[in-house]
C-alpha cells in the first residue's frame, strides 16, 4: 500500500479523517497494518489483523488434472506454476523474475516446466517481450484458465514471486493442497509461511531463486514435507471458521472482543473531521504552488 503518484502530503490527513469515522479498520496482514502509516498520519488505533482463507475447494479430480495437461501438451516433467493477474508492474517484474530463474533451473533438470497462469492489461506486452506466444524451452504462458486451481494441482513446486502482494489467497490455496510454495519475502506472505518448515522464502533475487528451485526439484521428499507442514498450518490458522468468528466478535456477536478500541486520533465528530479535511486540503494545495513557484535546486 502506497500513496498514489501525485498525492499532496493533505492525502494523510484525508485519509486518517476517514478511519477516524471507523469503528474498526481491518487488514489482512500485520505488514498491511504497517503500511497504513504510508496513507494515513496519524494513524488511528482501532485496527484489527483478520487473516483470510483459503476458499473451500475440493482437490481437483485426476480425470480434470490429466484433461489439462493434454490440452497444454505437458510432458511428464515437474511443473512449476504461478498464479498472477498481469495488471501491476511490480508483479509482472516477479513473473520476469521467475522466468529468467527457470532458465537457468533447466540447465540442472532439463524436464522441468513453468506455468505462467492468468491474464489482464499487461499479459499482451510481456508474452511479446518475451518471447511467449506459443510454448517454448519448457515455459507455457496460458492466459486466462477457467479453474487455475487444477494447475495448481498438476504442479510439483508452486511459486508466487512478487514484488508488491499483502496476503494472496493463491499461497493460502497451495498450502492447503499441500504443495511446497516458493515466495518472495514481501507483504504478509512471511507472516504465513515459516521459512524451512511449511515452504520457502525468497528475495526474488534469480540467483537465489533458482538455486532453491533446483534443490527443491532435486529432493521430493523435502516437497513432500514442506507440503504437508503447510497443509497443516493452514488447517490450524487459516480456516473461515476462525475468520467468520474474528469478524462476528467485532459486530458484538458471540464471544465479546478481548477489550476495547483505543480511542482514535481524530475527533469522531464529523464537522470537526470534515474541517480537518478542508484544512489539510488548502494545506496541499499551497504546498504544490510553491514547489510549482519554486521548483528544486532554484
Amino acid at each position: 500500500m502506497s500513496i498514489p503518484p501525485g498525492a499532496g502530503p493533505g492525502s494523510g490527513v484525508r485519509s486518517s479523517c476517514l478511519f477516524a469515522l471507523c469503528d474498526r479498520i481491518v487488514v489482512v496482514s500485520e505488514d498491511t497494518e504497517r503500511r497504513l502509516v504510508n496513507i494515513a498520519l496519524p494513524l488511528s488505533r482501532n485496527v484489527e489483523v483478520i487473516y483470510g482463507a483459503p476458499p473451500p475447494a475440493a482437490f481437483p479430480s485426476e480425470e480434470d488434472v490429466a484433461a489439462f495437461a493434454r490440452s497444454l501438451d505437458l510432458g511428464p516433467g515437474p511443473v512449476i506454476s504461478q498464479i498472477m493477474r498481469f495488471y501491476y508492474p511490480l508483479k509482472v517484474k516477479g513473473a520476469e523474475h521467475l522466468l529468467k530463474a527457470f532458465r537457468c533451473v533447466r540447465q540442472a533438470v532439463p524436464d522441468a516446466q513453468l506455468l505462467l497462469i492468468g491474464c489482464g492489461p499487461l499479459w499482451e506486452d510481456f508474452r511479446e517481450r518475451h518471447g511467449l506466444q506459443a510454448p517454448a524451452d519448457g515455459v507455457t504462458l496460458t492466459g486466462y484458465v477457467p479453474d487455475p486451481l487444477v494447475a495448481m494441482a498438476r504442479s510439483a513446486i508452486y511459486c508466487h514471486i512478487s514484488f508488491q502482494d499483502a496476503l494472496p489467497f493463491a499461497v493460502l490455496e497451495a498450502m492447503n493442497f499441500g504443495k511446497p510454495v516458493v515466495a518472495t519475502s514481501i507483504g504478509g506472505i512471511p507472516e504465513v509461511i515459516e521459512h524451512g518448515v511449511s515452504g520457502l522464502l525468497t528475495s526474488g533475487h534469480i540467483d537465489d531463486l533458482s538455486r532453491i528451485l533446483v534443490e527443491l526439484l532435486q529432493a521430493p521428499e523435502r516437497r513432500t514435507t514442506l507440503g504437508r507442514e503447510a497443509q497443516r498450518q493452514v488447517a490450524a490458522r487459516f480456516t473461515w471458521d476462525r475468520c467468520a468468528a474474528q469478524y462476528a466478535a467485532l459486530y458484538g456477536l458471540g464471544q465479546e472482543p478481548a477489550g476495547q478500541p483505543e480511542p482514535a486520533h481524530w475527533p469522531a465528530d464529523p464537522l470537526a473531521v470534515a474541517t480537518l479535511a478542508a484544512d489539510a486540503l488548502v494545506s496541499d494545495r499551497s504546498q504544490q504552488a510553491r514547489a510549482n513557484a519554486f521548483p528544486a535546486g532554484e
